[in-house]
């Protein structure tokens, strides 16, 4: 069930891609980004640092993205593509707006303990002023199943059923400079079940270069959180994220 349910999510990205390069004649906008994250948690993750590295491109009505994160002990990767049809695209003089749908498939291996798979699907609303200032909201449902080495012939994969929801805010400024604040259910390579939220605090500078292109260097504070609103809510962790990103 899990491998038929894995060729399915990344059958159906690998057609959204496809129909991306077939049918977005336009060159996408795209980038390539390294990343340096150091992770206070408790648990597995606990005093480690990770690297990682994402690939983005996006096209006027589609968006996809990858990415791959390591160390001695925890392997990630992620692919998820986002589709919003012109037609429930609304712009005027001054604002944006995008209503579209997001899926997400990530796999992390935990050594020689367990693995994961999330399947998420999403609904996007997406907001951008002249300002500079945009804001992004996603809501859906997710599906995570759970193997755990030592008892999976006796009882095979875990599943579990989850809510997703994401809030976040980004101002850009002319000299380059853009911050912005997010708090959602999951990140890029974590995907907990309802509701242990994740807050990212940003700030990044882009530099132009010679061929209309630029470098971004941005930092990251991450808090994470655990049961915050049901039992007895406490703070899992936090992690620091440097990183740098050539846009194309």
């Amino acid at each position: 069930m899990m491998a038929d349910a894995r060729r399915v999510a990344l059958s159906a990205l690998f057609l959204l891609f496809a129909a991306a390069s077939v049918f977005g004649l336009e060159k996408p906008e795209q980038f390539a980004q390294v990343d340096f994250t150091y992770a206070f948690d408790q648990g597995y993750e606990g005093g480690t640092d990770m690297f990682s590295a994402e690939y983005g491109a996006f096209w006027e009505q589609t968006k996809l993205l990858a990415g791959v994160q390591a160390n001695s002990d925890v392997c990630d990767f992620t692919v998820g593509g986002a589709f919003f049809p012109s037609l429930f695209n609304l712009e005027s003089a001054r604002k944006k707006f995008y209503f579209g749908v997001c899926g997400i498939y990530h796999f992390q291996r935990q050594g020689a303990i367990a693995s994961e798979n999330d399947f998420l699907l999403t609904g996007d609303f997406n907001l951008f002023c002249e300002c500079g200032f945009s804001f992004k909201f996603q809501f859906g449902y997710g599906f995570k199943g759970t193997k755990v080495d030592a008892i999976y012939d006796y009882v095979g994969f875990i599943w579990d059923k989850t809510f997703v929801i994401s809030l976040d805010f980004q101002k850009e400024w002319g000299d380059g400079w853009e911050a912005h604040i997010r708090g959602a259910s999951h990140s890029l390579y974590r995907y907990p079940l309802f509701v242990s939220p994740i807050y990212d605090f940003g700030l990044s500078k882009s530099f132009p270069d010679s061929y209309g292109n630029s470098f971004r260097v941005g930092g990251d504070f991450e808090l994470r959180i655990t049961d915050e609103f049901t039992t007895a809510p406490y703070i899992n962790g936090v992690a620091l994220r440097l990183s740098v990103r050539y846009l194309f």
